[in-house]
């Protein structure tokens, strides 16, 4: 749920890049959470990882904020650094 709002706002921010001279994505937006991310040489999923995954119980919440977070990946792990929250 809520997935054409978050297109129109990733349309907005792609126009907002546009206008700052930024070139715009290659990529398709589509909604999605990052819950994690493992470094790898970009092999299959360790089986023991994938159980777990495939246990995980459904949640769902409501969301109430927005934050937009720069990432800044580096050898020791990504620094992440709030830019602006946004109500909904």
């Amino acid at each position: 749920e809520g997935a054409g709002g978050l297109e129109k706002l990733s349309v907005k921010a792609a126009q907002a890049a546009k206008g700052a001279g930024y070139p715009p994505s290659t990529k398709k937006f589509k909604a999605h959470l990052t819950l994690a991310r493992a470094r790898g040489d970009g092999g299959p999923m360790p089986p023991e990882v994938a159980a777990v995954l495939d246990d995980a119980p459904t949640v769902s919440w409501t969301c109430d904020r927005v934050t937009l977070m720069k990432s800044l990946l580096t050898p020791k792990g990504p620094i992440y650094t709030p830019i602006r929250t946004y109500e909904l």
